[in-house]
């Protein structure tokens, strides 16, 4: 389920505007696919890991601490992505902190791959670890694709809304907490 955000109220769409509101339109129908596309993939892999994980040589492995660290990055990300989509005159500041913080969390799980990997975990080392990293992995790529965005953003601040970045950024930043919760808890 999607979380209602200002970002999809259509205010937060104003300045993508052609005449007659197509582009605004379009450009929100598009995120909403996207977004859409997304739950549907996540929720497809934690369904086959809450099927797998009843099977035999499930293993389970703990995310590395520093995973809880990226998850800060992640939610004050979530904020400064906000202060960038409301603030005009400081959007330019709190779009480079929101990039700046997805960079963060991005070499956090560099750094608990590495953490895994030194400890002996592959992907290949046990049904859990391979979800793990799958899990992870994906959640990395739409990471990695909502910061591209964001510095293309940032670099035409001003020149448009910023709705359709941050209601991708929240949906990556809500995500990130689902994986999270899944490779966790079950």
């Amino acid at each position: 389920m999607l979380m209602k955000s200002d970002a999809w109220e259509s205010r937060a769409w104003e300045g993508d505007d052609l005449p007659g509101g197509g582009r605004s339109e379009a450009n929100r129908t598009v995120v909403f696919l996207m977004i859409a596309g997304a739950v549907m993939l996540f929720t497809t892999f934690t369904a086959s890991y809450l099927v797998r994980r009843e099977a035999a040589g499930w293993g389970k492995v703990s995310l590395p601490a520093i995973c809880w660290v990226g998850t800060a990055f992640l939610v004050a990300s979530s904020v400064t992505m906000e202060l960038a989509r409301r603030k005009t005159a400081s959007a330019r500041l709190w779009l480079g902190t929101t990039i700046g913080l997805g960079v963060l969390f991005a070499l956090g799980q560099v750094e608990a791959w590495r953490q895994l990997r030194a400890s002996g975990v592959t992907a290949s080392s046990g049904a859990h670890s391979g979800f793990v990293y799958m899990l992870t992995s994906v959640h990395a790529a739409h990471l990695a694709a909502g910061i591209v965005v964001l510095v293309v953003a940032l670099r035409r601040a001003g020149r448009g809304s910023l709705g359709g970045c941050a209601a991708w950024w929240h949906f990556t930043g809500a995500a990130w907490i689902w994986v999270a919760a899944v490779l966790t808890v079950f």
